[in-house]
Order: C-alpha cells, then structure tokens, then sequence
C-alpha cells in the first residue's frame, strides 16, 4: 500500500522536477516516518512492521531526495508541503494498522 503510494508521488515529483508539493509532501511524511517504525520497535521491544526497512530504504531514501531537491533550491519544508504530509497521517495510520493485524494473523 505505501508503495502505491509513494509510486503516484514519484510520477508527479518526476513530472514536476520536483517541484510537486504532493509529491514533496508524501516525501517529507514518508521520511519522517520512518523514525516511527524505530520508536515503535524500541517502545515494543519486538519486531514492529517497518523495522528493516526504515533504516535500510525509507530514511536513506527520504535523505538523499532531500539532498537532490536541495541542489535545486527545492525545499521540502514549507506550508504546503507540511499541509500535505499531516493529512497524509490517516493514511499512514490505517496502513500501519492493516500491516500490523496481517503480521499478527500470519503463522
């Protein structure tokens, strides 16, 4: 589901030279959260859904874009894009939620 999502946001960043505020929204929510998936496993104390992959894909990857907007004079923290990364918070919520009840439900 996340994939899908920062799928459509990289076509429009793409689109636009990164100049999207979707897409740079979707950008600095789905980098920031990735330091949730962190929290949530310290809080647990147990794999949490997320866990390998923040570290590894989501925060390096947030990161780097981050870098090459800057190269442009392209910042991801502005009102818009702060706008779009909070509304995105529901998304995120239900995604995560999904995630953790399918990890649970496994064998």
């Amino acid at each position: 589901m996340m994939g899908v999502l920062m799928a459509t946001a990289a076509a429009l960043g793409a689109r636009s030279q990164g100049r999207s505020p979707v897409f740079r929204g979707v950008l600095l929510g789905f980098g920031l959260h990735g330091f949730g998936h962190l929290a949530m496993a310290a809080a647990a104390r147990e794999y949490v859904s997320g866990l390998v992959t923040a570290p590894t894909m989501v925060i390096p990857y947030w990161l780097r874009a981050r870098k090459e907007l800057a190269k442009e004079g392209i910042s991801d923290v502005d009102k818009a894009t702060i706008a779009i990364a909070a509304a995105g918070i529901p998304v995120m919520l239900a995604v995560h939620i999904l995630a953790y009840r399918f990890i649970k439900e496994c064998p």
